[in-house]
């Protein structure tokens, strides 16, 4: 479940009640997780629309990727 409120996207996954908030360039890359883009693709429009270093970008895009993961917010 996603609700959008003030400047966050809050999500709530619904086997563990567990309630998210995401925040600032982090809901730029979650609204283009869609089950067919890949991490790189990610990485490489953000790096492109803020023009941050590649290395940054994928820092920053893998980290993410990997705490909804860990959350269960999204499958590997």
């Amino acid at each position: 479940v996603r609700r959008e409120v003030d400047n966050s996207i809050i999500v709530l996954n619904l086997e563990s009640n567990r309630i998210f908030q995401i925040d600032g360039v982090a809901i730029e890359a979650w609204e283009m997780i869609d089950g067919k883009k890949k991490v790189s693709a990610i990485s490489r429009a953000l790096k492109e629309k803020h023009d941050w270093s590649e290395s940054k970008t994928n820092q920053l895009v893998l980290s993410f990727c990997e705490t909804l993961q860990k959350q269960d917010l999204v499958e590997a």
